[in-house]
Order: C-alpha cells, then structure tokens, then sequence
C-alpha cells in the first residue's frame, strides 16, 4: 500500500511543502557540501513519507575507496557485512534485466548480511536517462529510500515511456508532491549528486552499465544470480574471519574494499602514442584559438558550457599555457550536450561575443560563462553578455532564434566524425585524451609532440610549417558506411518535395519506441532545412512487436484512401498508442481510421485481406538485402545512420547531402 499524507486540505499540504521546497532550494549550496539530513536506510522498518520530518542518518564512518553515505540511495543495514554498489542508467535495458537478480539476491540474503547501494551512471546516448535521475533523486528527497528503489522500479517496468510527464505520474503514484518534484527535479543541488555519482563511476572504471562492486570487488554486466552469489559468499566469509579477529560490524566495508578494490590502469604517462594508438587529424578550421598559429601542440577542446566536468578541467589548462606559453594553443570546438539545456544558449553568446570582439572577446566569454555555470539561465546569461559590452536585446535574439545554429553544428558534426562522444573531450596534436584530466595526464603527451616538434625545427623546417607536418600523419575518420536504397515508388508514403536535395529512407516499426525518437528528429530537420529533405517510409516490423504487422497495413490502407497527409497522420497516432500499456488492438486501430475520415468497411476489409502486405513484404526483403536488423534505421543520401542517435549524427549526414561531394565507394545490397 502506497503511504498518503492524511491530514489538511490538498490546497494547504501544496503550499506547505513548496515553501519547504523554496527553503531547500535556498540552501542548496549548503546542501551540496555538508551531510544530507534525510532518512536513513530503508531497511525492514515503514518507509519514510517525507525526507524533511525523517530523523537524520547515523554516520557510516570511513568508505574506503568507493564512499558510501547518507547521500547514497541505499537498501539494508549500513553495518550489514557485505555491500553491493550498482552504477546504473535507468534507460539502459541491460540494467532492467538485472533488476530481478538483484531483488533475488536481496531475499536470499536479507538486509542484515547485503547492503545495496545505488549510484547514477546516465550514458550519453540514453537522452532519457539523466532526466530520470534527477527525478529519483528528487523522490528520493522527498520520501525517503523506499521510495526511491519503488520509483525506479516502477521506471524499469516500462524503459520506453521516460519522458517528464511519465516520470512525474510515476512519482506522484508514490504519494510524492508533484509541485515539489518539479521544483526538485530542476534543483542544482540534485544535479550535483548525479553529477558526483558520474565523476565517481569514471573514478573507479564503471565504463558502462550495469556494473557492480560488491565490497570492492568488480563485476560487470547483467550476470546470472550464481556470479552474484559466488562473490557475496566468499565476502561473508571474509567478513566473518574479520569479525573473530575483533573488527567492528561497522568497519567490515571499508577493509575488504581496500583490499578488493583495484583502481583502474591509467595508460603509460610516459609513453608517445603508438602506431596503433591512432593520431587524428582533427581540423582546426575556423574555430577560436588561444595561442600563437605557429604553436607545436594544439590541443583541440569538445566542451560544453553547463558541463561541470569541462569547468573543472580549465585550471588544468591554464596551468598548460602558463607552463608552455607559445608552444601551445587550445581551439575550441561546441559540443553542448541534449541534457544540458542551458548549453546552447551559453554557446550562441560566446559565439556572439566572438561576432563583435574577434576571439580575444570569445576566451573572455568563455570565462565568465565557466565562472557562472551552473548558473546559466537567461538573467545569468544577461550579465554576461553586459560585462562583455554586447547588447542584449541582440543577444536575447540571437539565443531564441538559434541564430548561431549552423556554427554549433559544424562542431557538433566534427564531433561525430572524430567519435567525440561526450565532454570534455580533447585531441593533442591529436591524440585523444578524454575526460577532465589533471595536469600529469596531459603534459607526458604534449612532451612527446614537442619533441618530434623540435626535431623538424632542427632539420630547417619554418616554426609556422611544424603543426601541418606533424599531422601529414594522422589519420581522418573513415568514411561513414553507406547503402544503396533504390528510389521510392508510389506505394512508398513520402514526404517533403520530390526533387529535395536530401532523401531519408527510415526503416521502421510502429511499436518501437526508439522509431518515434527517431521521427521527432527527423521532424527537427525537416524544420531547420525547409524544402530540402524528402521523408520516405519503409516498413520494418519486428516480429516481438506483435501489433506492428496490422498497424503497418492500417497505415497503408490510410495512405491508399487519402494519401501521404493521410499516411502520416494514421503514423502519428499509432505512435501516440505507444503511451498506453495495453496491447494494440483491431478497435484501436477502427478508431483512429474513423478520426481520420477514412471508409472504416474497406479500411477494415484491407486488414482482413492482407492487401498490403506485398508492400510491407518488399520493404522487409529490401531491408534483409541490405543488411539491416533493426528500427530505427536511416539511409540519408546513400549514408547509413543506425538506430536513434543524437541529432549531430544526423545533420552531419544531411549536410553531406546538402554539400553534394562525391560519396565514397558504396556498399552494394547483398
């Protein structure tokens, strides 16, 4: 049973708990550097209803190496002998599928002998992962333990509907305040945690998800129960000879994890890259420098304005250019990432500031964004365009505009090509170098260039020619693979004019949710390129999706009655279907042909006799000949796009098409 608060009136228990909101949202800085005071463990007792009333958690004393306290969402006993610690993503599927070992493993043990702990590891390329972070955080904040392991439970039962509205019923359904949430959600101090969650997986080599250290020791990936248990016993064991030897219940955790624990393996400081260590030619272009042209080591920098991780590496490199002066120069390129919402605008005013002030006016925006952020909204932003000397009503302009759209995505392309995921990320003389990296990772690789670097100037060679000829030697990207999709014909629904520079061809399933991201992408180019791109639909039903094959032939039985307008329409609504749990039914199906005005006796004599299903049963063969397995998949000018990935993938694939260069070597149908 789901605990409720009983007492006053809805309108009065609202504004209650916001002006406790607004209070914790005062002191979130003070939050952010001293102990959390909400609940303890959720053990065997009743869950807390309200972090703020819970009385505050006892000290759990030393960590060791991967800390453990009050602010970690935890489940058992804090002096329990054994503590499992998951970093997870709550969009990532492998970490659903282990959920369930995880909840055995909880039984078979209890919360006297397992303690599991629970760390945010959101990936980059599950848009919807960070998002449901903050929310369990801030459910978490607002009820306690219990209900945070209940609210991200109720998440994993169903990973295709994360978007906020579905995290904010879900949270309410748990008797959470949704006023509060969507304060929480929004706060920076729960940004901060997940943000410490994610500095602390790249700390101890939680590289991807689920990964799991139980009392230190590593295990990595959805395992079967019997991996699991093998690790738990042996440390019950150990724990057990601890305890004969005098160590206290509390202390257990700490020891085995200095003993278990091994920090992973930093690559040799001292060593120049390696032929297979590949070099990239990352260009340079006309991005802003800081640093002399004729500089031997330029570092390129991918960074973000709203990341904390790229802020936190500038002191580096102003330790870099006090050490190097004129051999180094840094060039940066925009990569704001999608969950970093006030990225963008804080970019458009660099890039404004640069517009008027050349790039000396882009490094002094740079640092008084950096010196903001995270304080990035728009009256942050107004003071620092004012310090600047721009005008704002220009800038304001600029930003709501997206006027500076086709600079950021120049960037966000070379990102792409270059595999430059995330931020920061960094190329010197390029070689790759990830992360916010202190001083000592980055000076043995800048020591090397400079080395090969004064070798070419003993030869002869001019200071400004050094930097081109170190990187006659690195390699470009390959080209991106590339399929021949022939043209469409008039059984194809289509899009956008038939003489568009662009083509997209989607392969597609209408119950695949990662098929409706991918259209609200497509969507957005269709919007930033006018009359440029040309949508074409091809039917790819997957056979776990057991309502895809009716819901491809009613979407073409629409298309045959009242055509494309009436095609995408009936597409639209049977995306929308994927928000109800229920299986798609015939009626479903009846009822949208009725909305749209459609003959609903042929509409449903075309499901009964299958007269699509030629159609559909080509664009499968087509799909089989080219070697594509699943929804989404894009083929936008001969250029091969798998799966819904960011939007950089996509325009830097459209903007190839819009540059009409001659395309490599196509890989041919089979």
């Amino acid at each position: 049973m789901i605990p409720r608060e009983i007492h006053g009136s809805r309108e009065t228990r609202t504004r209650s708990r916001v002006v406790v909101i607004l209070l914790i949202l005062a002191l979130v800085p003070l939050a952010c550097a001293a102990k959390h005071a909400g609940p303890g463990a959720a053990n065997a007792g009743t869950p807390a209803t309200s972090a703020l009333a819970a009385a505050p958690a006892p000290e759990l004393g030393d960590s060791g190496p991967i800390p453990v306290d009050d602010q970690s969402p935890r489940w058992g006993d804090d002096a329990a002998p054994v503590t499992l610690v998951e970093f997870s993503d709550i969009e990532c599927p492998f970490c659903g599928r282990v959920q369930p070992t995880l909840a055995a493993l909880q039984q078979r043990y209890g919360p006297h002998r397992l303690r599991v702990v629970w760390k945010h590891d959101p990936l980059p390329f599950h848009p919807n992962a960070r998002p449901a972070a903050l929310a369990a955080e801030a459910v978490r904040e607002l009820a306690g333990n219990d209900a945070f392991f209940r609210f991200i439970a109720l998440l994993f039962q169903d990973q295709r509907h994360l978007a906020q509205p579905d995290l904010r019923r879900a949270a309410v359904s748990l008797g959470v305040d949704g006023t509060s949430f969507d304060l929480l959600t929004r706060s920076p101090g729960v940004s901060a945690r997940v943000d410490a969650d994610l500095e602390l997986a790249s700390r101890v080599g939680a590289n991807g998800t689920p990964h799991f250290l139980i009392n230190g020791d590593a295990v990595s990936g959805a395992v079967p129960l019997e991996d699991f248990v093998a690790v738990v016993e042996h440390e019950l064991d150990e724990a057990r000879a601890l305890t004969a030897h005098g160590a206290a219940p509390a202390s257990i955790y700490a020891l085995r994890t200095k003993a278990n624990f091994k920090a992973p393996e930093a690559a040799p400081a001292d060593d120049a890259p390696s032929e297979k260590e590949t070099a990239w030619n990352v260009p340079v272009g006309s991005s802003p420098r800081l640093g002399p042209d004729d500089a031997l080591v330029t570092i390129v920098e991918f960074s973000d304005f709203q990341c904390p991780f790229c802020k936190r590496v500038q002191p580096t490199l102003d330790a870099i250019r006090e050490r190097y002066g004129k051999d180094v120069r840094i060039v940066w390129k925009h990569l704001p990432l999608p969950f970093h919402p006030r990225a963008r605008p804080a970019a458009t005013v660099s890039i404004e500031a640069r517009k008027k002030l050349g790039d000396a006016g882009f490094w002094k925006a740079e640092a008084l964004l950096f010196d903001s952020s995270p304080k990035l909204e728009q009256e942050d932003l107004q003071r620092v365009a004012h310090a600047l000397g721009l005008d704002w009503t220009k800038t304001e302009h600029a930003i709501l505009t997206d006027a500076d759209a086709s600079v950021i995505a120049e960037d966000e392309g070379t990102s792409v090509d270059f595999e430059a995921h995330g931020t920061p990320h960094f190329f010197v003389n390029g070689n790759r170098l990830v992360g916010a990296q202190p001083l000592e990772a980055f000076t043995p690789l800048i020591d090397a260039e400079l080395d090969r670097a004064k070798k070419l100037l003993a030869s002869g060679m001019p200071r400004a020619r050094v930097y081109d000829e170190l990187m006659r030697g690195a390699s470009s990207p390959p080209p991106p693979e590339q399929k021949t999709v022939p043209a469409p014909t008039a059984v194809n629904p289509t899009r956008g004019p038939a003489n568009a520079p662009v083509t997209i061809q989607m392969f597609a399933d209408f119950e695949c949710p990662y098929c409706r991201r991918g259209m609200k992408t497509i969507e957005e180019l269709e919007r930033l390129h006018p009359n440029q791109i040309r949508l074409v639909y091809r039917n790819l039903p997957l056979e776990f999706h057991p309502g895809a094959q009716i819901a491809a032939s009613a979407a073409l039985e629409a298309y045959a009655q009242h055509g494309a307008d009436a095609f995408w329409k009936m597409a639209t609504l049977l995306e929308s279907d994927q928000d109800d749990p229920a299986p798609l039914t015939r009626n479903d199906l009846v009822s949208h042909a009725t909305t749209l005005g459609l003959d609903v006796t042929r509409f449903e004599k075309a499901l009964d006799d299958k007269r699509h299903q030629p159609v559909i049963d080509a664009d499968v063969k087509l799909a089989e000949d080219l070697d594509i397995k699943g929804t989404p998949s894009f083929v936008i000018n001969g250029y091969f796009v798998p799966g819904a990935q960011p939007f950089a993938v996509f325009e830097r694939a459209v903007q190839r098409g819009l540059s009409a260069k001659p395309a490599p070597v196509l890989l041919r149908a089979k």
